[in-house]
């Protein structure tokens, strides 16, 4: 487990309580975000007047293209790209061991540049990029907060929009997405001791650049990795280029490219009618729920002994915020406690959780649901916490999210915590359905337990991995048709991807399996729900749209479409 030195931290304080952010650092990561930004414009637009604008930043490329041009650089140097590999024989742990190879060239890389500073300063300087990256989203997107208004203008902000305005970017998220994973493989990476680190202290100037370029290369390996169990046949298209790295199959990108066009305006609900009596369980059990560290953060900073407002990256006695908290919100100890495991990061589960990934021979934490900066951003020294401010109050607009997923303490909450997320959250849209099939005038029923009818009670119990319950049923022409209900929310990069992928094929099964146990009882059935049919369909509803009917497209008798599109399909 890596310690982090507090002793090189503290010399690096002015005024006891921050990391100093100098006013040439700072422009450093402003003028490294928007070298970004113009690198994407530059990529999507030819409209060279547009370029010539940016003066100093005229000629420069996309993180992605100056990323996958170092791993093209190791498939050229490594005389890859001339091989005439037949990818279509690959197996999964042929192209693990590939992308191992290349991950260990790109350490390489990273340790030429990581050996100049000690793993402290490399690790500030991060969380002083993520923490003004998480201030500029943050007053662009202000909609999307947890009801904390920084309310304050920021000149930089303006940039952003101009940006959006002026270009066929018309969500800057994504390149964010970007910047944000590489900052987070970069702390992973720290905190794993993946690569060398000086092992004293030289107060080198960073390269902001360098280090995304860096690590979004590592990371395009990880997004890779995940992607490749779910080429199928599609993996023979695998290519590899000197100038384009490492190129996964045409349809794939295309693929999740519509989907990403498709859903940019979706967001996923978070609260409904429900969810205050949930959060209210949550709390009766953990001693804290979301709105109660809203009120914190949103408290007066006069009105709370640890500032937030005031600097990027804070340092604090190890109990200040933990007390302070506690005091202001009147939470129990044990309460706070829970509250501040939720946003810690190297705690020891972060370490655990690598070394019981056996099969990895890369151990990372990417995709994690909570081992990332962006969701769990405090760090633990000796005696002290050190607090990328603005990124803690980013990571607060994920906390419910992380409770309704069970991300969290859900094996703590109550017996019952599960289900009673499925049937107030995950399945909130039921009883909509069902009243928008009668108004078709289609004969609906949601919420049929199998198990509680007396000639099925025998046979269910015998059979596993297939659902119990029927979520939604109807009829249709001379057929019986039954839905499973599902919340994946929307996948934004491959690991999403290969998750939600991987969960579906699983439920394919599962309602195959329904399918065949009805049709084997079909009179039982039919004496039950007092109608006759000649078919069984049956199919996966997601509360939001997923990539799966995008890239998975298959003879499979199991349909999967989102909630939108079923609607659609009446009218």
């Amino acid at each position: 487990m890596f310690n982090l030195r507090e002793n090189i931290i503290l010399n690096m304080i002015t005024e006891n309580t921050s990391i100093n952010i100098e006013e040439s650092n700072y422009d450093e990561i402003i003028k490294t975000i928007q070298k970004v930004i113009i690198g994407q414009l530059r990529d999507l637009n030819d409209n060279e007047e547009l370029m010539k604008e940016f003066g100093p930043f005229f000629d420069i490329n996309s993180l992605n293209y100056t990323s996958s041009k170092i791993i093209g650089t190791i498939i050229e140097v490594n005389g890859f790209d001339i091989i005439p590999f037949d990818f279509s024989s690959f197996s999964n742990r042929d192209f693990r061991d590939f992308l191992d190879f290349i991950g260990k060239e790109i350490d390489i890389q990273i340790e030429r540049y990581t050996i100049n500073h000690t793993a402290e300063e490399l690790l500030i300087e991060v969380l002083k990029f993520a923490s003004v990256l998480s201030r500029l989203t943050f007053l662009v997107y202000a909609e999307d907060s947890e009801g904390i208004n920084l309310n304050e203008s920021f000149e930089n902000t303006v940039f952003w929009l101009q940006m959006i305005d002026r270009s066929n970017i018309d969500d800057i998220r994504g390149i964010v997405g970007e910047i944000k994973g590489s900052l987070e493989c970069a702390v992973d990476s720290i905190l794993l001791s993946k690569v060398k680190f000086s092992a004293e202290a030289t107060k080198k100037p960073v390269d902001f650049f360098k280090i995304l370029t860096l690590f979004h290369a590592k990371n395009i390996l990880y997004q890779i990795g995940e992607a490749i169990p779910i080429l199928g046949s599609d993996r023979k298209d695998f290519k590899l280029d000197k100038e384009k790295g490492i190129m996964l199959p045409e349809k794939i990108l295309e693929a999740f490219s519509l989907y990403s066009n498709t859903t940019k305006g979706e967001k996923v609900r978070v609260e409904n009618d429900f969810t205050k009596k949930l959060f209210d369980i949550f709390k009766e059990s953990l001693g804290f729920q979301p709105k109660d560290i809203i009120k914190y953060v949103t408290t007066n900073e006069g009105e709370r002994a640890f500032r937030i407002l005031d600097n990027y990256v804070s340092i604090a006695d190890k109990e200040l915020l933990s007390i302070d908290i506690m005091l202001n919100q009147e939470l129990t100890s044990q309460g706070v406690s829970n509250l501040m495991n939720v946003f810690t990061l190297n705690k020891e589960e972060f370490y655990k959780q690598n070394d019981a990934d056996k099969d990895k021979k890369t151990k990372h934490n990417m995709g994690s649901a909570n081992s990332r900066l962006f969701r769990t951003p405090i760090m633990r020294l000796e005696t002290k916490i050190l607090v990328p401010t603005y990124t803690w109050l980013e990571s607060l607009n994920y906390l419910s999210l992380r409770i309704l997923n069970r991300d969290i303490y859900s094996d703590m909450v109550t017996n019952t915590w599960n289900e009673l997320i499925k049937k107030s959250y995950d399945e909130y849209d039921l009883p909509e359905l069902e009243i928008f099939l009668h108004e078709k005038n289609i004969n609906a029923q949601i919420n049929i337990d199998l198990a509680q009818i007396p000639e099925l009670k025998k046979d269910i119990k015998s059979i596993k991995k297939m659902p119990h319950e029927i979520d939604l049923l109807y009829f249709e022409k001379n057929s019986l048709v039954i839905m499973d209900l599902k919340n994946y929310g929307i996948q934004h990069n491959f690991m999403d991807v290969r998750k939600v992928v991987d969960k579906i094929n699983q439920q394919k099964i599962k309602m195959n399996k329904l399918r065949q146990f009805v049709l084997d009882r079909k009179n039982v059935f039919e004496q039950i729900l007092e109608s006759e049919f000649n078919e069984v369909n049956v199919g996966i509803l997601t509360v939001n749209p997923t990539v799966y009917p995008y890239i998975q497209k298959d003879d499979s008798l199991v349909k999967v479409l989102s909630v939108q599109s079923f609607k659609e399909g009446f009218e």
